[in-house]
């Protein structure tokens, strides 16, 4: 008679999850890019497992999100950075503000204006 054993979820299936939810939630002080880069390792890692044992493991799928969900917080971490650095770069070096150099809030004022002014007139 043949037994046949119960598969394991993939090893780092939830952890990577919710270490990439994590990563999208947390933006702030770059909690989010660190979550993110252990979430991308700890994915890699179970993937690597479950490529070598494939029918002994359920729940790849969560590998697959969890990596993809923290290469998006990784990505969007990036983009926060390159923006505070670019602040910094306009603060130091022209001395303005660079969201008053792409119009700042009279840009959006004016075209609430506009908006509004076509559409009750």
């Amino acid at each position: 008679m043949k037994y046949i054993l119960p598969k394991k979820t993939a090893p780092h299936a939830a952890s990577s999850l919710l270490l990439g939810i994590g990563s999208i939630v947390f933006q702030c002080a770059f909690i989010g890019m660190i979550l993110g880069i252990i979430g991308v390792v700890l994915s890699n890692k179970g993937q690597k497992a479950c490529r070598l044992n494939p029918m002994a493991y359920k729940n790849k799928e969560m590998l697959t999100v969890g990596k993809i969900l923290s290469i998006c917080g990784i990505v969007i971490g990036a983009l926060i950075l390159i923006f505070l650095i670019l602040e910094v770069i306009c603060l130091t070096i022209l001395g303005v503000d660079l969201f008053v150099l792409i119009g700042g809030f009279d840009y959006f004022a004016d075209l609430y204006d506009e908006v509004g002014e076509t559409l009750y007139y």
